[in-house]
């Protein structure tokens, strides 16, 4: 994704870059190695991201089930949205047998 986002074309001698290879990535690693945590990791990182790096774009990647957006993950992303003006963008996908949840 890094790489999508923000490569420079190194490796294709400049041909292939990313879509804004401009772009200042700050990477934060959340999950354990085998793809769990806590709520209050995930909480804690969007903090990190919004408030303590002044990310303007986060972006996401989580399994879980859907929500109604009452959930406290939820109910973060648009509290941090609101006060920070920062773009949450949460893939879902990463489980089920389909990889539809």
């Amino acid at each position: 994704m890094a790489s999508t986002v923000a490569g420079n074309g190194a490796a294709s001698g400049g041909r292939e870059k990313g879509v804004a290879p401009g772009a200042r990535l700050h990477i934060g690693k959340v999950l354990s190695d085998d793809g769990t945590g806590q709520d209050s990791w995930l909480l804690a990182n969007m903090e990190w991201a919004a408030r303590d790096q002044h990310a303007e774009i986060v972006s996401m990647s989580l399994g879980g089930p859907s929500t109604d957006g009452s959930d406290p993950l939820s109910m973060a992303v648009d509290r941090l949205s609101e006060e920070t003006r920062a773009l949450f963008t949460v893939a879902a996908g990463n489980s089920g047998p389909d990889g539809s949840s």
